[in-house]
């Protein structure tokens, strides 16, 4: 067998009894080849011991084979975005790109333009000039979640029915007994949390029921969560529920329960906007909705790559599932 660094295109063309341009459409998945004829000349170039040069492919192509990864300010020690970031991840190490972390910095998104084809944006604030910064450097971007401005033709967006979810989980509740719910929210400067209050508001319309809801920070202390769950159990009548949108504080709705004499799963049910291995491993476990961020991740790289080959040809919109995961926090039959 021939050595790595040995093995040129002319090898395989000669091995495969194939043309070099047949060769170079094969493996760049590119040309008009047939299935057969591709699956034949990978499965030389493989036996020969191949490895393409990246960074001549990527300099043919005007690339740099590198996407980049926006992500709100201050949560990537947070459970959701940490999966969606290994999602993003995966998808993008099937191509052999590189993924490069980025922040709202006008330094640093003129630096990511200059060193990546495209960018991933999760959970875009309200105010950040992200997209219309990359807009105006025509360069591919892909939201998880909407943005208050909307992605143009080298754009796309992969998001969730919040609204919806939460519709669900609280007719859930009320199944098991609340007549009552309050809402431990994200505040409204994003997609995510606005579709969770529009739910939660219309849902309390619809049942006769007066609005109980205070909103945290993505990135809320335990203090924080504590406070405000504290603020939501003394309001008179007295929660019956507690649903929770940011990532982990479900954790301290039961701790602000206990403080308060209350049994989570039996005096107030509490529920999770958000599932982890965190909501499963407390007591009680956390009924949860199942966002699965790290497929999402997978999914909005996978939209980012095609637009990447094909430009000019969105915006691209795509649903992704949610569901829920009902546990002992509230109350299951």
């Amino acid at each position: 067998m021939q050595s790595r660094a040995a093995v040129t295109i002319l090898d395989i063309a000669r091995e495969a009894k194939v043309s070099r341009t047949t060769v170079s459409a094969a493996l760049g998945s590119t040309g008009r080849v047939s299935g057969a004829t591709r699956e034949h000349v990978r499965a030389v170039a493989t036996q020969l011991g191949y490895a393409p040069n990246q960074a001549a492919r990527n300099l043919r192509r005007s690339r740099t084979g590198a996407i980049g990864l926006h992500l709100p300010e201050k949560v990537t020690g947070l459970a959701y975005y940490m999966d969606f970031t290994f999602g993003v991840v995966d998808r993008a190490s099937e191509d052999d790109v590189a993924v490069v972390l980025t922040s709202s910095s006008a330094h640093s998104s003129a630096l990511t333009a200059k060193i990546t084809d495209g960018i991933v944006a999760v959970d875009l604030i309200d105010g950040d000039p992200i997209i219309g910064d990359l807009e105006s450097r025509n360069i591919p971007l892909v939201t998880g979640e909407h943005g208050r401005q909307a992605v143009g033709r080298n754009g796309g967006t992969v998001w969730s029915d919040h609204r919806s979810s939460m519709l669900e989980l609280l007719d859930h509740l009320y199944l098991r007994g609340s007549r009552r719910p309050a809402f431990l929210g994200p505040g409204r400067s994003s997609d995510w949390g606005r579709s969770l209050h529009r739910g939660y508001l219309e849902w309390c319309t619809r049942h006769g029921v007066q609005p109980n809801a205070a909103d945290l920070a993505f990135n809320a202390t335990a203090a924080d969560v504590r406070e405000k769950s504290l603020k939501l159990l003394r309001v008179d009548p007295r929660p019956d529920a507690i649903v929770c949108a940011p990532d982990g504080s479900a954790i301290g709705v039961l701790t602000a329960a206990a403080e308060c004499g209350l049994t989570p799963g039996e005096d107030l049910l509490v529920a999770s906007c958000v599932d982890s291995s965190v909501m499963q491993m407390a007591s009680p476990q956390i009924t949860s909705i199942e966002l699965s961020p790290r497929e999402m991740g997978q999914r909005c790289a996978d939209m980012l790559i095609r637009l990447i080959q094909e430009p000019g040809t969105g915006p691209w919109d795509e649903e992704h599932p949610t569901m829920l995961n009902v546990r002992a926090s509230t109350r299951p039959i």
